[in-house]
């Protein structure tokens, strides 16, 4: 903004609001030994105030050990594909000799594993 009597440059910065991101987790964690004693422990704490503060409140809570629980998991992604690779490898060896006992047992061992990371 220019003025004759007193020269001024004003500048109005831009207010960038940040949107805290919403609680999520991975439905695999459910499965995992971990989950309900990281919940109930979390869940424990005591929250002063309207019950959807107190429900926020621990969610927000709960974000850090679910994601540390998620951590601890490993990159799922890699993993599976790791595993893929790995059963179809077997599975190919076994086409050659299928009448091979330690290959069904390297298939079942690699079937079994996958099997668990895919929950």
């Amino acid at each position: 903004m220019l003025s004759d009597h007193s020269p001024a440059v004003i500048a109005i910065p831009k207010i960038e609001y940040v949107k805290a991101r919403s609680f999520k987790f991975h439905n695999f964690l459910t499965t995992k030994d971990d989950f309900i004693p990281v919940v109930k422990r979390v869940w424990s704490n005591k929250v002063e105030g309207f019950a959807m503060f107190c429900l926020v409140s621990k969610l927000k809570l709960l974000k850090k050990p679910l994601r540390k629980l998620c951590f601890e998991q490993g990159n799922l992604f890699v993993i599976v594909r790791k595993l893929k690779f790995d059963l179809a490898a077997v599975q190919s060896a076994m086409n050659v000799d299928p009448h091979n006992n330690s290959l069904r047992a390297e298939e079942l061992r690699v079937l079994k594993e996958y099997k668990i990371a895919l929950k």
